[in-house]
């Protein structure tokens, strides 16, 4: 196996689950990965059942991406910022920071 290869095996691909504003903004801030999926999802559609499974897969796929999902209705502030008016919705977004340098 080549080195690349073993490196983006030991990584652990995960998807975080936000449950309110503030933990979104703070996981913004936290995370040191330029690009950012969030995935708006409500437990009632049955459509982001397997869109769960995709994200779950992509995020697999590409551990250098920042993956979140959370739920549209409990979240109402950041499903605005977003102009989300359905549900399962994915927005792609890349995360700037000024620099520390």
């Amino acid at each position: 196996m080549a080195a690349g290869a073993a490196e983006a095996a030991d990584v652990v691909a995960t998807v975080v689950e936000v449950g309110s504003a503030q933990q979104f903004e703070e996981h913004l801030r936290l995370k040191a990965k330029s690009v950012l999926v969030v995935f708006f999802r409500a437990p009632w559609a049955p459509q982001c059942v397997q869109m769960n499974d995709v994200m779950a897969e992509l995020a697999e796929e590409h551990p250098q991406v920042s993956f979140v999902k959370l739920e549209a209705e409990a979240v109402p502030e950041i499903s605005e910022k977003y102009e989300i008016s359905s549900v399962p919705t994915f927005c792609f977004s890349r995360i700037l920071r000024k620099s520390t340098d």
